[in-house]
């Protein structure tokens, strides 16, 4: 089974609120190998700093060599606090 061809397309991916009244991140986007469809999204861990704990939207659009666009998928980011911590060498 073959995966959606990517050759040409620009992909955008970004963390709002939930009334999109405040932008949290925009993730970076890497499309490795656009023929068979793979692309990676990920966000720093100073970018995740930022979000607290709470609910998050985020999606992806996908936009084709001919500008048309479309949302590819979308999410919701559930922020919790993490308790572990990695030891100092």
């Amino acid at each position: 089974m073959g995966g959606f061809n990517l050759t040409g397309f620009t992909i955008a991916a970004q963390v709002w609120d939930k009334e999109r009244t405040g932008k949290f991140a925009d993730f970076s986007v890497s499309i490795p190998t656009p023929s068979n469809g793979t692309f990676f999204i990920s966000l720093t861990r100073t970018q995740t700093a930022t979000f607290t704990p709470n609910e998050l939207h985020y999606d992806v659009k996908l936009k084709d060599p001919s500008d048309k666009q479309e949302y590819y998928v979308a999410g919701i980011i559930f922020v919790k606090e993490g308790y572990t911590e990695f030891s100092s060498p």
